[in-house]
């Protein structure tokens, strides 16, 4: 019986047309919640980005995985945390400044740029979000990820010298780099100990690599048809595009609506 279902936010809740969760997949929402069923959102989003996106004026959550997993926040209240390395922070830092790179950093109350470029311009377009202020990192103990907009090969340049960090993508010019012991599937883990829920309990839908985890973790993982074939194989069942009532698809298919 599903007692807890995670959603991942782009190109699941919301689409790259139109950055609102649909009326009847909030009716959903709402049937599941009078069933007792948790419902919990699992993104690479910020807070502040949430916040900005307004879900919250129309559904809110019963929790919230942020950046990756490494900020988890039920009924609000904190339940786990994870922030990168000082080591690797200091070595990706200088990486950044000697190859002049565009990187977004993500404290717990506020993300900021060290500079924007195209690359910058274009990733934060396709998700809707603006275009955060641009300032100097003061704190290396605060950062829970950096977002380098690069391509393939800088990446691999930035994170040669880490020891406890891993990215994923989530833009073909944009990476999540995040604590190697992060990322959904621990969030997901801590949500599901702190609520005594069992794997075989649990449902996921999303659509993108840094879902991958998530779905390895969850009993039901549930994949977008707009998703990559890679992130599919992952899955127990595709479900209809985010335009075309994906997620009520998925709920159909498990008796859940």
């Amino acid at each position: 019986m599903i007692k807890i279902i995670f959603f991942d936010v782009d190109g699941t809740l919301i689409s790259k047309q139109n950055p609102i969760i649909k009326e009847d997949v909030i009716s959903a929402l709402k049937h599941l919640r009078e069933k007792g069923i948790y419902l919990i959102v699992a993104t690479g989003r910020h807070k502040t980005e949430i916040d900005e996106l307004k879900l919250e004026e129309s559904f809110v959550f019963d929790g919230y995985l942020y950046l990756n997993g490494g900020y988890c926040v039920f009924n609000d209240t904190v339940i786990y945390e994870n922030k990168l390395a000082v080591q690797d922070v200091e070595y990706m830092q200088d990486y950044i400044n000697n190859h002049d790179l565009a990187c977004l950093y993500v404290e717990r109350d506020e993300i900021y740029l060290n500079r924007v470029n195209q690359n910058v311009i274009d990733a934060q377009a396709s998700i809707h979000s603006l275009i955060p202020q641009v300032k100097t990192v003061s704190d290396f103990n605060e950062l829970y990820q950096i977002n380098p907009f690069v391509g393939a090969s800088e990446l691999e340049g930035l994170l040669s010298g880490t020891k406890e960090s891993k990215a994923t993508s989530w833009h073909e010019k944009a990476y999540d780099v995040i604590p190697m012991s992060s990322g959904k599937k621990a969030g997901i883990e801590i949500l599901l100990k702190h609520l005594q829920l069992t794997k075989e309990e649990s449902m996921a839908f999303g659509d993108g690599e840094n879902d991958i985890d998530m779905f390895q973790t969850v009993g039901y993982p549930i994949a977008m048809k707009n998703a990559s074939c890679h992130v599919k194989s992952y899955a127990c069942y595709i479900c209809g595009d985010i335009d075309e009532e994906g997620i009520l698809d998925g709920l159909k298919q498990f008796y859940l609506i």
